[in-house]
């Protein structure tokens, strides 16, 4: 075995030193996005709301790509535990491609289905914006495909510092592009979108000109850029049933966001917030989920699942300082964050529902957050399917069907999904996957990397 780190094997060390940079470049992907919805909030709250709505749409379809496309990390990651290096990037070209397919069917939908897709109440702000996000949702999956190469092998500080510099730019060009400069007039929401797109584009870029180097191309053989329809398919036969988790949960929150937008502006302005530390707070389980796939995979790879159970108990005990640390003080200073994000806009009994709803989501990150752990787990032992029913059927279960009936037919507060049914979505989600865990089940399906070469 390839050893990660430096570090024992399984140890909070190992976990920390691998979790860290992917942590903070997906901060700096969520502080991005949040810092494009600060400027979008003080050129207009309209305009915030809409591209809150536009992103929950584009979530469905960007998350559950990345949902397939990064299942290249557990393949990459078998194959460079088991010292076999010149196939670690077969699956990850693989999704490279089904990447680049998704292009065209994304630029067509984002054209031309904005008015089928967006309530005609908000499309005035929302349609340049739907436009340019939905065309360019594949760059999402793609950047995922591109990242697993280098996190299988534990080599997280190019993430880190790619995401670092494309979201800084991307900061930079979306001030100018929403607010006017001397490179562009006013653009609003438009202007968020292009920042982002230029900047995803050239992140993307990057990372594959690092993937072709000359090392990778000696060492791993990164230049075999062939498609294969026997691997292509064995990723797909895995990574699918992440794909469609991810559309039929987020989709169901896409549901609920229409629900919110048709209840009125104090709705949705707590939606927006909501969605909003949702978007900062993502970056723990993201970062956690791939260094667990990363660590389990080496671990299944070199045959040596007896550390599965230590690696994962560190990464519980790492995730919980990072959660708390992290969640409590922005907990306690909700209020005053909203004020800055939105200014003087909110009225007290808005920022008092804003701050109902911080606490309601910040148990839920608490609880997610641990689910991941054991969701990126069963992940790289093939055992998706049963993460795909778990997360759906909890997802609809506990918030989409319940909250649905609830903000259409009966009385309730703008803070009320938020408060009570997220936290019990993500109880209910952990324990169904920590009892899946612990049955040993999903060792039954762990995936054999070693499905050929490209020879």
């Amino acid at each position: 075995m390839h050893k990660l780190t430096p570090y024992p094997t399984g140890s909070i060390r190992e976990v920390a030193t691998v979790a860290l940079p992917l942590m903070i470049s997906a901060l700096s992907i969520n502080l991005m996005m949040a810092l494009n919805r600060y400027n979008l909030a003080h050129y207009s709250i309209d305009a915030v709301n809409a591209a809150a709505f536009v992103d929950m749409l584009c979530f469905v379809f960007h998350f559950s790509l990345m949902g397939i496309t990064a299942i290249a990390e557990v393949f990459a990651g078998q194959y460079y535990g088991s010292s076999s290096y010149e196939n670690v990037p077969i699956a990850v070209w693989q999704m490279i491609w089904l990447s680049l397919l998704t292009a065209v069917i994304f630029s067509i939908f984002g054209n031309y289905g904005g008015h089928l897709a967006i309530p005609e109440n908000i499309q005035k702000d929302a349609l340049p914006y739907f436009k340019w996000m939905m065309s360019f949702v594949f760059m999402h999956p793609l950047i995922t495909a591109l990242a697993s190469f280098f996190i299988a092998q534990g080599k997280s500080k190019i993430i880190f510092w790619t995401s670092i510099l494309s979201n800084v730019f991307c900061f930079m060009l979306s001030y100018q592009l929403i607010n006017g400069g001397p490179i562009s007039a006013p653009l609003g929401a438009e202007g968020a979108a292009i920042a982002t797109v230029i900047a995803q584009t050239a992140q993307a870029i990057t990372l594959f000109i690092v993937f072709l180097s000359k090392k990778n191309r000696q060492t791993y053989h990164t230049h075999h850029a062939y498609f294969n329809l026997y691997h292509f398919k064995e990723c797909i036969k895995i990574g699918a049933p992440n794909g469609v988790n991810y559309v039929i949960e987020y989709g169901g929150w896409a549901l609920i966001a229409g629900v919110l937008t048709i209840r009125g502006k104090d709705f949705m302005t707590v939606r927006t917030i909501a969605q909003t530390l949702f978007i900062l707070l993502g970056f723990i389980s993201n970062g956690i989920q791939k260094t667990i796939i990363a660590l389990c995979s080496n671990l299944i790879g070199s045959n040596q699942l007896e550390l599965v159970h230590k690696t994962l108990r560190s990464a519980t005990i790492f995730m919980l300082l990072i959660s708390i640390t992290t969640i409590i003080p922005l907990c306690i200073n909700i209020e005053y964050i909203a004020t800055i994000f939105l200014g003087l806009k909110l009225p007290s009994d808005v920022l008092h529902e804003v701050a109902k709803a911080a606490y309601g989501i910040s148990l839920f990150f608490i609880l997610d957050s641990l689910a991941w752990i054991f969701i990126a787990t069963l992940t790289s032992g093939g055992d998706t399917r049963f993460v795909m029913l778990m997360n759906t059927s909890a997802s609809w279960t506990c918030v989409v069907i319940p909250g649905y009936i609830w903000l259409r037919y009966l009385p309730c507060d703008p803070s009320s999904l938020w408060v009570h049914l997220s936290p019990l979505y993500a109880f209910v989600n952990l324990t169904g996957l920590y009892l899946r865990y612990r049955s040993k089940k999903w060792q039954n399906k762990i995936v054999d990397a070693n499905f050929g070469n490209y020879a």
